[in-house]
């Protein structure tokens, strides 16, 4: 099982995804299962965990969104 972090932005889910060329983390609308190969997922739930607490101790406009932690299951039709 994997876990990404997600919210509703417009009605709309969007998950966490990370960009190792900008060293940033951003979201991303995930209405599709091949968006989810994009996002950020982690096996492990305290690995998501220490991400998202780290997101929202550090990243100003991230942590506004009321970030949730959700298994990745639950994005897919």
């Amino acid at each position: 099982m994997s876990y990404l972090i997600s919210c509703l932005l417009d009605g709309l889910p969007h998950a966490i995804q990370a960009n190792e060329k900008d060293k940033r983390f951003y979201l991303v609308p995930v209405t599709n299962e091949t968006h989810l190969g994009k996002v950020l997922s982690h096996p492990h739930k305290t690995g998501i965990i220490n991400i998202l607490s780290w997101i929202n101790a550090n990243d100003k406009f991230l942590s506004r969104h009321k970030l949730t932690i959700q298994d990745e299951q639950l994005f897919r039709r």
